[in-house]
């Protein structure tokens, strides 16, 4: 890529939350958050796909058992 053209250097905002809940000695459960808020940066390398200059959500659930 040439990235010649991107003047601006601020690439985005990032927020992430993670929850962790040890119910007994044997479960183990995970929740996890993320959201990305592109920046200038981001949106002039990425000119060619209208998806990648929105904001990007991301949900996560976990369960982990020991036996």
């Amino acid at each position: 890529f040439d990235n010649t053209e991107i003047s601006n250097s601020h690439y985005g905002d990032e927020f992430n939350l993670i929850a962790d809940w040890q119910v007994n000695e044997y479960l183990l459960l995970s929740g996890a958050f993320a959201a990305f808020m592109p920046g200038d940066g981001a949106k002039e390398f990425f000119t060619t796909d209208i998806t990648t200059n929105k904001t990007w959500i991301q949900g996560m659930f976990y369960a982990s058992f020991k036996f």
